[in-house]
C-alpha cells in the first residue's frame, strides 16, 4: 500500500511516472555517458568508522528545488509519515555536488532525491514503522533488532553519543536517490526506495548473475551500475544494503574514501530533533 500511495505522489507533484524499464534501449540510455559508468559494482562492506572523528565545518542546509537535473520527492511526506516534512534539505556542498553528478549523466535522465536531512523525530518513525512491520515475521527479538539497525540507523542513547556518531541523515549529508527520465519516467532499479529486503543489496545483480534471470534484470544491474559509479566518482559512498543511499562528507564517507575526519556532524537539535541553521 505505501508504494502506490508512493506512486500516486510522484505523479502528481514529482511528475515522475512509475513504468516497467524495458521500453528504454541500452545505448539510448547509457547516452554520452559511456560504458565506463555501468561496470561492475565492486563487493562492499560497510567499512569501521568508530574511529572516525568529525571537524564540523559549520556549513548550513539549503531546501532543494527541482531545478536543472535534479528532481525531488519528498517520500516520507508522501506515506504520511507524521513527522516528515514537505520538502528536502541538504548541506549546500551536498547540493552542489550533487548537481555536477547530474551533468555526468546520459542527457536524458536524472537524479531523483526521496529523502535527505531527517528530524530525530522522523528516524525515530521510520524505526518504529519498520519494528511494526517486523512484528508478524518468526524472528527472534536478536535477530529482529539486527534487521531494524541494517536497515534504519539506531538513534543514539545520549546527546554525547550523538553528537561523536549521528545517524547520517541527522547530518544533511546523506541522501536517497534514483533515477529518471527528463520527462518524468522513474526508472526501475529493481527493488523500490525503502524495500528493505536482499533485493535492495547495491550489489545484489552482480557477482556469480545468478539472479539475473532476464533482460530486465540485466538492464537493472546496468542501471544500477550507473546510479553507482555516477555517485561514487562524484564523491559519495555507498551504503552496501541499499542501492539507494549515498553520503558525502560523513563518517561513513570518510571511512569509504580513506579520510581521517568527516566534516559534516549532526545537525539535529538534542532532544527535539528540529533543524538547526549554522
Amino acid at each position: 500500500m505505501r508504494h502506490s500511495l508512493l506512486e500516486s505522489r510522484l505523479t502528481s507533484s514529482a511528475r515522475v511516472t512509475p513504468t516497467p524499464h524495458s521500453s528504454f534501449a541500452t545505448s539510448q540510455t547509457y547516452g554520452r555517458c559511456g560504458m565506463h559508468q555501468t561496470r561492475p559494482i565492486p563487493t562492499l562492506s560497510d567499512l569501521d568508522n568508530r574511529d572516525v572523528i568529525i571537524h564540523e565545518c559549520g556549513e548550513p542546509m539549503i531546501k532543494v528545488d527541482p531545478v536543472d537535473r535534479l528532481k525531488v520527492c519528498p517520500a516520507y511526506f508522501a506515506r504520511g509519515f507524521a513527522t516528515a516534512g514537505s520538502s528536502v534539505y541538504l548541506r549546500t556542498g551536498v547540493v552542489e555536488v550533487l548537481h555536477a553528478a547530474t551533468r555526468t549523466l546520459p542527457d536524458n535522465l536524472c537524479i531523483l532525491i526521496y529523502d535527505g536531512f531527517r528530524s530525530l523525530e522522523t528516524q525515530k518513525e521510520i524505526a518504529d514503522r519498520f519494528a511494526a512491520d517486523l512484528l508478524d515475521c518468526p524472528l527472534s527479538n536478536e535477530l529482529r533488532a539486527a534487521t531494524i539497525s541494517r536497515f534504519v540507523s539506531p538513534l543514539p542513547g545520549s546527546e554525547a553519543e550523538y553528537h561523536l556518531a549521528p545517524p547520517p541523515h541527522c547530518t544533511g549529508a546523506a541522501v536517497d536517490v534514483g533515477l529518471a527520465t527528463v520527462e518524468g519516467t522513474l526508472i526501475d532499479l529493481g527493488a523500490e526506495f525503502d524495500q528493505f529486503d536482499d533485493v535492495a543489496a547495491t550489489a545484489y545483480y552482480e557477482g556469480t548473475f545468478r539472479r539475473i534471470k532476464s533482460a530486465n534484470d540485466r538492464t537493472r544491474r546496468d542501471m544500477r551500475r550507473l546510479l553507482y559509479w555516477t555517485m561514487v566518482r562524484a564523491g559519495f559512498a555507498p551504503y552496501p544494503d541499499e542501492y539507494w543511499h549515498f553520503e558525502l562528507g560523513t563518517r561513513r564517507a570518510a571511512a569509504f574514501f580513506g579520510l581521517p575526519a568527516a566534516k559534516y556532524g549532526g545537525i539535529a537539535t538534542w532532544p527535539q530533533g528540529k533543524v538547526a541553521m549554522l
